[in-house]
């Protein structure tokens, strides 16, 4: 099985702007998102896995889980279904908001030990790429 834990830092980012405004975020909302370097730490203990992801100024996930059970979280104040699986080298994250709104997210493992995240919401698709600390 692939090893996904590990502390993972943001490099650089695609299209998060397109992605920031379909989420409906205002201007000074996106400028501050776009320029924090949030730090990504994955763990696993027994069967569950927790993710966290923090800036400097806030944690804005902080999921524990196990693979193939839907939990509830809270995303931008709202309640969430949340949903991890793992494919291969992917660890796939499904959010539906309570309208129905479904946001993929999915980590993939590179060989030179990176990790993208793919996020789709509404049509539109962002990338973050993230780096191993040591």
């Amino acid at each position: 099985m692939t090893d996904f834990t590990g502390k993972w830092k943001l490099d650089k980012s695609e299209n998060m702007e397109a992605y920031l405004k379909a989420k409906g975020f205002g201007g000074m909302k996106i400028k501050m998102m776009g320029a924090a370097t949030p730090i990504m730490e994955i763990t696993k203990s027994g069967n569950e896995y927790h993710i966290k992801v923090s800036t400097s100024l806030k944690t804005a996930v902080d999921d524990k889980f196990e693979i193939g059970k839907e939990f509830t979280a809270k995303r931008d104040d709202a309640e969430t279904k949340v949903v991890y699986t793992i494919d291969g080298n992917k660890l796939v994250q499904v959010q539906t908001d309570k309208d129905g709104g479904k946001e993929i997210l999915t980590r993939v493992l590179q060989d030179d030990g990176s990790m993208d995240l793919i996020i789709e919401y509404k049509g539109i698709t962002a990338k973050r790429f993230f780096k191993k600390c040591k």
